[in-house]
Protein backbone atom coordinates (compact mmCIF):
# COMPACT_ATOMS: atom_id res chain seq x y z
CA UNK A 1 0.00 0.00 0.00
CA UNK A 2 1.37 3.43 -0.99
CA UNK A 3 2.32 5.86 1.75
CA UNK A 4 -0.12 8.73 2.20
CA UNK A 5 1.12 12.32 2.42
CA UNK A 6 -1.08 15.11 3.78
CA UNK A 7 -0.10 18.23 1.84
CA UNK A 8 -1.08 21.46 3.59
CA UNK A 9 -1.78 24.71 1.75
CA UNK A 10 -3.38 28.06 2.50
CA UNK A 11 -3.68 28.77 -1.25
CA UNK A 12 -0.88 31.34 -1.05
CA UNK A 13 1.93 31.48 -3.64
CA UNK A 14 4.51 30.29 -1.08
CA UNK A 15 2.48 27.19 -0.25
CA UNK A 16 2.86 25.97 -3.83
CA UNK A 17 6.32 24.68 -2.92
CA UNK A 18 4.87 21.91 -0.73
CA UNK A 19 2.58 20.90 -3.58
CA UNK A 20 5.46 20.81 -6.06
CA UNK A 21 7.55 18.66 -3.73
CA UNK A 22 4.68 16.29 -3.01
CA UNK A 23 4.06 15.90 -6.74
CA UNK A 24 7.74 15.03 -7.20
CA UNK A 25 7.71 12.44 -4.41
CA UNK A 26 4.53 10.84 -5.73
CA UNK A 27 5.99 10.64 -9.24
CA UNK A 28 8.95 8.68 -7.83
CA UNK A 29 7.47 6.53 -5.08
CA UNK A 30 3.74 6.36 -5.88
CA UNK A 31 2.66 8.15 -2.70
CA UNK A 32 -1.05 8.89 -2.31
CA UNK A 33 -1.59 12.63 -1.87
CA UNK A 34 -4.28 14.33 0.18
CA UNK A 35 -4.41 18.12 -0.21
CA UNK A 36 -5.66 19.92 2.88
CA UNK A 37 -6.92 23.46 3.35
CA UNK A 38 -8.04 24.78 6.73
CA UNK A 39 -10.24 27.88 6.83
CA UNK A 40 -11.29 29.92 9.85
CA UNK A 41 -14.96 30.82 9.76
CA UNK A 42 -15.97 32.89 12.76
CA UNK A 43 -19.60 33.14 13.83
CA UNK A 44 -21.07 36.66 14.16
CA UNK A 45 -22.82 36.98 17.52
CA UNK A 46 -26.09 38.07 15.91
CA UNK A 47 -26.34 34.96 13.72
CA UNK A 48 -28.42 31.94 14.62
CA UNK A 49 -26.92 28.46 14.51
CA UNK A 50 -28.84 27.79 11.32
CA UNK A 51 -27.50 30.91 9.61
CA UNK A 52 -23.96 30.04 10.64
CA UNK A 53 -24.34 26.42 9.53
CA UNK A 54 -25.55 27.47 6.09
CA UNK A 55 -22.70 29.96 5.83
CA UNK A 56 -20.11 27.32 6.76
CA UNK A 57 -21.50 24.87 4.19
CA UNK A 58 -21.34 27.47 1.43
CA UNK A 59 -17.85 28.63 2.35
CA UNK A 60 -16.46 25.10 2.57
CA UNK A 61 -17.89 24.24 -0.84
CA UNK A 62 -16.29 27.35 -2.30
CA UNK A 63 -12.99 26.56 -0.56
CA UNK A 64 -13.06 23.00 -1.92
CA UNK A 65 -13.43 24.31 -5.47
CA UNK A 66 -10.63 26.82 -5.00
CA UNK A 67 -8.35 24.15 -3.51
CA UNK A 68 -8.92 21.79 -6.43
CA UNK A 69 -8.29 24.57 -8.93
CA UNK A 70 -5.13 25.65 -7.07
CA UNK A 71 -3.67 22.12 -6.96
CA UNK A 72 -4.65 21.19 -10.51
CA UNK A 73 -2.88 24.31 -11.79
CA UNK A 74 0.35 23.02 -10.27
CA UNK A 75 -0.14 19.62 -11.87
CA UNK A 76 -0.65 21.32 -15.20
CA UNK A 77 2.58 23.29 -14.82
CA UNK A 78 4.44 20.13 -13.81
CA UNK A 79 3.07 18.27 -16.83
CA UNK A 80 2.25 15.38 -14.54
CA UNK A 81 -0.86 13.23 -14.67
CA UNK A 82 -2.60 13.84 -11.33
CA UNK A 83 -4.34 10.49 -11.20
CA UNK A 84 -6.70 10.03 -8.26
CA UNK A 85 -6.30 12.76 -5.67
CA UNK A 86 -8.05 13.55 -2.42
CA UNK A 87 -9.02 17.03 -1.28
CA UNK A 88 -10.06 18.02 2.21
CA UNK A 89 -11.29 21.34 3.58
CA UNK A 90 -12.16 21.99 7.22
CA UNK A 91 -13.41 24.86 9.33
CA UNK A 92 -10.58 25.15 11.84
CA UNK A 93 -10.11 27.59 14.68
CA UNK A 94 -6.83 25.97 15.79
CA UNK A 95 -5.18 25.11 12.48
CA UNK A 96 -2.26 23.12 13.90
CA UNK A 97 -4.55 20.78 15.83
CA UNK A 98 -6.88 20.40 12.88
CA UNK A 99 -4.02 19.41 10.59
CA UNK A 100 -2.58 16.92 13.08
CA UNK A 101 -6.02 15.51 13.84
CA UNK A 102 -6.94 15.09 10.18
CA UNK A 103 -3.55 13.51 9.41
CA UNK A 104 -4.18 10.97 12.15
CA UNK A 105 -7.70 10.18 10.94
CA UNK A 106 -6.52 9.90 7.34
CA UNK A 107 -3.65 7.62 8.44
CA UNK A 108 -1.13 9.88 6.72
CA UNK A 109 2.48 8.74 6.90
CA UNK A 110 3.81 12.28 6.50
CA UNK A 111 2.62 15.89 6.75
CA UNK A 112 4.02 18.25 4.10
CA UNK A 113 4.09 22.05 4.49
CA UNK A 114 6.03 25.07 3.25
CA UNK A 115 8.18 27.61 5.03
CA UNK A 116 6.80 31.12 4.75
CA UNK A 117 9.60 32.96 2.99
CA UNK A 118 11.06 36.13 4.49
CA UNK A 119 11.77 35.62 8.16
CA UNK A 120 12.14 31.88 7.72
CA UNK A 121 11.96 29.80 10.86
CA UNK A 122 11.28 32.81 13.05
CA UNK A 123 8.09 33.45 11.12
CA UNK A 124 7.25 29.75 11.05
CA UNK A 125 7.82 29.48 14.80
CA UNK A 126 5.30 32.26 15.30
CA UNK A 127 2.65 30.54 13.21
CA UNK A 128 0.24 27.70 13.80
CA UNK A 129 2.36 25.55 11.51
CA UNK A 130 5.30 25.76 13.90
CA UNK A 131 3.29 23.84 16.49
CA UNK A 132 3.00 20.95 14.06
CA UNK A 133 6.78 20.73 13.91
CA UNK A 134 7.11 20.60 17.67
CA UNK A 135 4.12 18.43 18.57
CA UNK A 136 3.18 16.15 15.68
CA UNK A 137 3.82 12.40 16.19
CA UNK A 138 3.68 12.16 12.38
CA UNK A 139 6.92 13.02 10.53
CA UNK A 140 6.83 16.44 8.88
CA UNK A 141 8.22 17.43 5.48
CA UNK A 142 9.25 21.10 5.51
CA UNK A 143 9.73 22.57 2.04
CA UNK A 144 11.52 25.89 1.41
CA UNK A 145 9.19 28.43 -0.20
CA UNK A 146 11.51 28.78 -3.23
CA UNK A 147 11.73 25.04 -3.96
CA UNK A 148 11.84 24.09 -7.62
CA UNK A 149 10.90 20.58 -8.60
CA UNK A 150 13.74 18.11 -9.21
CA UNK A 151 14.21 14.34 -8.71
CA UNK A 152 15.21 13.12 -5.24
CA UNK A 153 18.55 11.40 -5.84
CA UNK A 154 20.48 11.80 -2.59
CA UNK A 155 19.20 12.17 0.97
CA UNK A 156 21.34 13.99 3.53
CA UNK A 157 20.88 12.40 6.97
CA UNK A 158 22.28 14.31 9.94
CA UNK A 159 22.98 11.64 12.60
CA UNK A 160 24.08 12.01 16.22
CA UNK A 161 24.76 8.23 16.43
CA UNK A 162 22.72 7.87 19.64
CA UNK A 163 20.12 5.67 17.95
CA UNK A 164 21.73 5.05 14.58
CA UNK A 165 20.25 1.63 13.84
CA UNK A 166 16.62 2.59 14.33
CA UNK A 167 16.94 6.00 12.68
CA UNK A 168 18.88 4.78 9.65
CA UNK A 169 16.23 2.10 9.13
CA UNK A 170 13.56 4.81 8.86
CA UNK A 171 15.68 6.82 6.42
CA UNK A 172 16.22 3.70 4.30
CA UNK A 173 12.49 2.98 4.27
CA UNK A 174 11.88 6.48 2.93
CA UNK A 175 14.77 6.35 0.44
CA UNK A 176 14.16 2.88 -1.00
CA UNK A 177 11.07 3.57 -3.17
CA UNK A 178 12.72 6.78 -4.37
CA UNK A 179 15.84 4.81 -5.33
CA UNK A 180 17.85 7.51 -3.58
CA UNK A 181 21.26 7.23 -1.98
CA UNK A 182 21.88 8.24 1.64
CA UNK A 183 24.73 10.49 2.78
CA UNK A 184 25.10 10.16 6.56
CA UNK A 185 26.76 13.20 8.17
CA UNK A 186 27.92 13.23 11.78
CA UNK A 187 29.28 16.35 13.48
CA UNK A 188 31.56 15.90 16.49
CA UNK A 189 33.64 18.25 18.65
CA UNK A 190 36.02 15.37 19.50
CA UNK A 191 36.68 14.09 16.02
CA UNK A 192 40.41 14.62 16.59
CA UNK A 193 40.40 12.09 19.46
CA UNK A 194 41.47 8.74 17.99
CA UNK A 195 39.38 6.60 20.36
CA UNK A 196 36.28 8.59 19.52
CA UNK A 197 36.91 8.47 15.76
CA UNK A 198 37.58 4.72 15.88
CA UNK A 199 34.29 4.21 17.71
CA UNK A 200 32.42 6.17 15.05
CA UNK A 201 34.08 4.29 12.22
CA UNK A 202 33.20 0.97 13.86
CA UNK A 203 29.53 1.97 14.03
CA UNK A 204 29.66 3.14 10.40
CA UNK A 205 31.12 -0.19 9.30
CA UNK A 206 28.34 -2.02 11.11
CA UNK A 207 25.56 -0.06 9.40
CA UNK A 208 27.16 0.61 6.05
CA UNK A 209 25.28 -0.86 3.09
CA UNK A 210 24.80 -0.26 -0.60
CA UNK A 211 23.82 3.34 -1.28
CA UNK A 212 24.80 4.51 2.22
CA UNK A 213 27.95 6.63 2.66
CA UNK A 214 29.24 8.04 5.97
CA UNK A 215 30.90 11.43 6.45
CA UNK A 216 32.49 12.58 9.73
CA UNK A 217 32.83 16.34 10.15
CA UNK A 218 34.52 18.36 12.88
CA UNK A 219 32.01 20.43 14.83
CA UNK A 220 33.53 23.88 15.21
CA UNK A 221 32.75 25.54 18.53
CA UNK A 222 32.46 28.98 16.94
CA UNK A 223 29.89 27.81 14.38
CA UNK A 224 26.35 26.56 14.91
CA UNK A 225 25.04 23.26 13.63
CA UNK A 226 22.92 25.30 11.22
CA UNK A 227 26.10 26.77 9.74
CA UNK A 228 27.54 23.29 9.15
CA UNK A 229 24.30 22.01 7.69
CA UNK A 230 24.06 24.93 5.29
CA UNK A 231 27.61 24.34 4.07
CA UNK A 232 27.26 20.60 3.65
CA UNK A 233 23.81 20.70 2.07
CA UNK A 234 25.48 22.64 -0.72
CA UNK A 235 28.65 20.53 -0.93
CA UNK A 236 26.78 17.22 -0.92
CA UNK A 237 24.30 18.39 -3.57
CA UNK A 238 21.65 16.48 -1.65
CA UNK A 239 18.05 16.61 -2.86
CA UNK A 240 16.65 16.74 0.68
CA UNK A 241 17.68 16.20 4.28
CA UNK A 242 16.45 14.14 7.23
CA UNK A 243 16.66 15.25 10.86
CA UNK A 244 15.60 13.46 14.03
CA UNK A 245 14.68 16.00 16.69
CA UNK A 246 13.68 16.13 20.32
CA UNK A 247 10.64 17.98 19.02
CA UNK A 248 10.56 21.01 21.20
CA UNK A 249 10.93 24.68 20.48
CA UNK A 250 14.22 24.80 22.32
CA UNK A 251 15.76 22.42 19.80
CA UNK A 252 14.77 24.64 16.88
CA UNK A 253 16.02 27.73 18.71
CA UNK A 254 19.43 26.10 19.29
CA UNK A 255 19.81 24.78 15.77
CA UNK A 256 18.40 27.63 13.72
CA UNK A 257 18.95 30.74 15.84
CA UNK A 258 22.49 30.11 17.05
CA UNK A 259 24.01 32.42 14.43
CA UNK A 260 23.00 35.43 12.37
CA UNK A 261 22.68 33.36 9.21
CA UNK A 262 20.72 30.58 10.84
CA UNK A 263 17.15 31.27 9.82
CA UNK A 264 15.40 28.35 8.16
CA UNK A 265 15.14 30.32 4.91
CA UNK A 266 18.94 30.24 4.74
CA UNK A 267 19.52 26.76 6.14
CA UNK A 268 16.70 24.98 4.37
CA UNK A 269 17.82 25.34 0.81
CA UNK A 270 16.44 21.83 0.35
CA UNK A 271 13.34 20.10 1.77
CA UNK A 272 13.64 18.65 5.27
CA UNK A 273 12.01 15.52 6.67
CA UNK A 274 11.74 15.83 10.43
CA UNK A 275 11.16 12.74 12.55
CA UNK A 276 10.39 12.68 16.24
CA UNK A 277 13.38 11.38 18.18
CA UNK A 278 12.74 8.39 20.41
CA UNK A 279 12.55 9.40 24.06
Amino acid sequence: MADKILVCTDLSPNSKAAIRFAIQLASQNGSALVFYYAVKLMKPTRWSERQYSNYVTEQLQDAQERLMKFVNAEYKLSKTNPGRLQFAVENAIEVDRSISGFADRAKAKYICLTTRGAGGMRKLIGSNASLILTTSPIPVLVVPYNYRRSPVRTIFYSADFNDLGRELKKVKEFAAPLKAGIAVYHYDYLLHVKENLDKLKKAATRYKSRGVVFHFQKQEIENSLAHHLKQDFKKSRASMAVLFTKQNRGWFERVFFASRSASISHVTTIPLLIFRKKK
